[in-house]
């Protein structure tokens, strides 16, 4: 019943923002959206974090869909923009045994659910370990992409934590339990 996205915006192959729901983007160019955004020829979904200057220091999902001209190039990228809030109802839905959950876009980043939900921040990165980072970084170079081991949680305790790779989003889902 909800909107999944929060704000559309068209870029062109310079990857510079050409049209925006937020007219202020406009003529912008974001710093890390990376060029392939702009000439993949396919849709695709994944997390970004820290879009700036559209986004700084948060968690954003970006649906691209390329348009091509009749020679098959990419002319434009139409981008639908996933904002915190929506992402946070979604991994809302997800977790069933706890609420410790993470999205991992990046190999050092992990976005977890704000333990204070009466806080403007919805998600919030947290830092992991060396420990965690070599274990997730292991686990990317496996064929399976997952796996399940017992580490030391953010909050300093033992639990059992579950991480799968998701080729369709780009990004990792680590678990504790």
């Amino acid at each position: 019943p909800k909107p999944y996205f929060s704000q559309f915006l068209v870029i062109n192959a310079e990857v510079i923002i050409q049209l925006s729901t937020n007219r202020n983007w406009e003529g912008l160019k974001p710093t890390n959206l990376s060029g392939t955004a702009s000439r993949n020829k396919q849709a695709e979904s994944r997390f970004v974090y820290g879009l700036n200057p559209l986004y700084e220091k948060n968690l954003v999902l970006l649906t691209t869909i390329p348009y091509l001209n009749p020679a098959g190039e990419v002319i434009a990228t139409i981008i639908g923009i996933s904002e915190p809030n929506v992402i946070r109802d979604l991994m809302d839905r997800a977790v069933f045994f706890t609420k410790n959950s993470y999205i991992v876009p990046d190999k050092d980043v992990f976005i977890g659910i704000n333990p204070y939900p009466d806080s403007f921040e919805k998600l919030i990165p947290y830092d992991p370990s060396q420990d965690l980072l070599f274990y997730i970084e292991y686990l990317n170079s496996q064929s399976t992409q997952s796996g399940v081991n017992e580490l030391v949680s953010f909050q300093n305790e033992p639990v059992i934590a579950a991480y799968t790779w998701l080729p369709d989003l780009q990004t990792g889902w680590l678990t504790e339990i």
